[in-house]
């Protein structure tokens, strides 16, 4: 698909710090730069429905509290959705796991791209049964372009040459309210996912595995 060659370069923060083990830690920063909005709200809710139902592809990440005790687990806590050119995170530990929300999920015609969607999609059965629809697993891209590389933070690194932060990862996703670097976090990860999709390196499977992939240059 030749429209993946014109694909951005996404966001970058030149920041740089010490080389951790797998190298990454030497690459610049991967960050989403477009808007972020926090949906907590039925109201914010219904005002961002029409703009997400409009697009065709969307990166799918969720976050859950983090459990430092043998036995406890949270439920998820945040889904994040993102285009690329905006990010809607859905508290859903405020607003519920809501039909409005499941109706996206279920949308065949809305793509949703994600690593390790199976995990997420069960911790999200948890809460109320679904049945998904029209998911693009990027570990199994991977795997079907050799590469060894399956999580998110991996992929990033050998693929788009980024590297993602982790600070924000085991902080407190149902806390009050969400900071600022949660919410770059949270959108990053979705938008990320999106980003590597469309990254030339993958070109050749979506021709072949995904003929109806939308172009990128029309999202």
């Amino acid at each position: 698909m030749s429209d993946k060659s014109k694909t951005p370069p996404p966001g970058r923060e030149q920041k740089k710090s010490k080389q951790g083990k797998d190298g990454a830690e030497q690459l610049p920063l991967a960050s989403f730069t477009g808007p972020i909005h926090l949906i907590d709200t039925p109201e914010l809710l219904a005002a961002a429905l029409p703009k997400i139902r409009a697009c065709s592809i969307l990166g799918l990440d969720t976050e859950s509290r983090p459990s430092f005790k043998k036995g406890q687990h949270f439920h998820v806590a945040l889904i994040q959705l993102a285009s690329p050119h905006e990010a809607w995170l859905i508290r859903i530990c405020k607003l519920g796991f809501t039909q409005e929300i499941i109706d996206i999920l279920e949308d065949e015609n809305i793509a949703k791209v994600g690593v390790s969607l199976k995990d997420d999609i069960h911790r999200l059965r948890q809460l109320h049964p679904f049945t998904p629809k029209n998911l693009i697993e990027l570990q199994r891209i991977a795997t079907e372009c050799h590469l060894e590389e399956q999580s998110l933070r991996k992929l990033a690194a050998r693929v788009l040459e980024l590297r993602i932060s982790k600070r924000a990862q085991l902080t407190n996703w149902q806390a009050d309210e969400l900071t600022d670097a949660q919410q770059k976090y949270a959108a990053t990860d979705a938008w990320i996912c999106l980003t590597l999709l469309y990254h030339p390196f993958f070109s050749g499977y979506c021709q072949q595995h995904l003929p109806d992939l939308p172009p990128f240059h029309t999202l």
